[in-house]
């Protein structure tokens, strides 16, 4: 499983998870971002996640509500529940190094852990050239189980009625997962050697 001081690296977005504290009530962790690299994340939400960003060093830019701001060393920013958001991304020629806390309103004993479960899958499968220049998995099938395995913590893609995705994502993951798809695969968790 994942534990902290885990790093997960995404070799084609050039972003890498190092972290810092996980437990019921969130997670921290510290993010770098290579320079040269484009978004590493697609435009998203967190039903009841509120995630605080505050940046270490470099500069970059982030999408908050449709709206793009850029962020240097010392900036801070926060995105509320069910806000549409992209996380930071490098714009300058240093690696852009921040911070990310997300904090879950109830306990969740399973949000964190399966986050990085997801992460670290969707990582590898980059880096086995599995996935586009998004880092987004190019089967189908595997995109399903991993969406529906994001979507059953609350993260959903802004613009799409809720409603329909749990219909549409949770029935692609459940039809993903009858072919042996998965959220996750136990052969893509941190080399720890």
């Amino acid at each position: 499983m994942i534990q902290i001081g885990d790093n997960i690296y995404n070799s084609v977005t050039g972003t890498r998870f190092h972290i810092l504290a996980m437990s019921d009530s969130g997670f921290t962790i510290e993010q770098t971002v290579e320079s040269g690299k484009k978004q590493s994340t697609l435009n998203h939400m967190h039903r009841t996640w509120t995630e605080n960003f505050e940046v270490i060093s470099g500069t970059g830019k982030y999408t908050l509500e449709g709206k793009v701001s850029e962020i240097r060393a010392g900036d801070k920013f926060t995105v509320k529940p069910g806000q549409a958001h992209i996380h930071p991304w490098n714009t300058g020629n240093d690696d852009l190094h921040f911070t990310q806390t997300d904090t879950f309103p109830t306990p969740d004993t399973t949000a964190a852990q399966d986050t990085f479960l997801a992460f670290s899958t969707t990582f590898a499968l980059a880096g086995l050239g599995k996935a586009d220049h998004d880092g987004v998995p190019r089967n189908p099938l595997q995109l399903m189980a991993t969406l529906d395995f994001f979507r059953q913590h609350g993260g959903y893609i802004p613009g799409v009625p809720l409603g329909l995705q749990d219909v549409l994502i949770g029935g692609g993951g459940a039809l993903g997962r009858a072919f042996g798809y998965r959220g996750w695969y136990e052969q893509y968790l941190p080399n720890r050697k």
